[in-house]
């Protein structure tokens, strides 16, 4: 399964976040050295979903500038994802010979896999024969979404993917994007997803998130979904 999902943050950051996170009662570990000039501290949220801050130099993407983290240590996105597998081999023929990804580094049982070279880009395999397998639920992530520029590179991959026999999806319309779906070797669900025409086909990209958006389909259910959905109301001072 997809074990843990990790938060870009730069290396001058780590005494602020450990701070942060004894003060508001995080239970986490150490920090680590993962690979040089990788710092990682891991922790769970509430439903026991693995997540880590990473601490590196090698991040040049802004950090998120809306919230209440100074701006030098706010998080700049994702930084990679790591499964846990029986075996890397045929995961890692996968990523290589159907979805262009490369082997950047190694490390005891750990093979960390990208298209590009950059953090956010990272999949990271972790050989882990003895792990029970996952299930779908709480503290859970349901699938690796992968980019490709449009429909015609997504088709280019399906056809890849249907010659490897791994059965994928239909291409699917998701309004914003279009997708596949199929399951890797070792299980965990795969999606490969364009990167247009965006979220701002129904909404002026000044005001995006700003009223509840429904495919098509939901229209005529609106009135008893909005009924049904709890408010949503965030105390930013208290988390100062």
């Amino acid at each position: 399964m997809l074990n843990t999902a990790t938060l870009s943050v730069s290396s001058s950051s780590l005494n602020y976040w450990l701070t942060r996170l004894d003060r508001f009662g995080v239970d986490h570990k150490a920090p680590k050295e993962r690979f040089d000039g990788e710092t990682v501290v891991y922790f769970e949220d509430k439903d026991g979903l693995g997540l880590e801050l990473v601490f590196n130099d090698n991040d040049v993407r802004p950090g998120f500038t809306l919230g209440h983290i100074p701006v030098e240590h706010s998080i700049k996105g994702f930084y990679s994802v790591e499964i846990w597998e029986e075996g890397y081999e045929r995961t890692a023929g996968l990523l290589t010979e159907q979805l262009d990804h490369k082997l950047i580094i190694e490390k005891g049982n750990r093979f960390r896999f990208a298209a590009t070279n950059t953090p956010g880009n990272y999949v990271d395999i972790l050989c882990s024969p003895d792990s029970m397998k996952g299930h779908a639920g709480s503290g859970t992530v349901h699938h690796i979404a992968f980019a490709t520029p449009d429909k015609q590179t997504q088709a280019d991959v399906r056809l890849r993917i249907v010659k490897r026999m791994l059965n994928p999806s239909p291409i699917l319309d998701r309004n914003y994007f279009t997708s596949i779906y199929f399951r890797e070797p070792g299980g965990v669900l795969f999606e490969v997803a364009t990167s247009g025409p965006g979220f701002a086909v129904d909404e002026s990209a000044q005001h995006l998130g700003e009223a509840l958006k429904l495919p098509s389909q939901f229209e005529g259910d609106r009135a008893s979904i909005e009924k049904k959905l709890p408010p949503i109301s965030i105390n930013i001072d208290s988390y100062r």
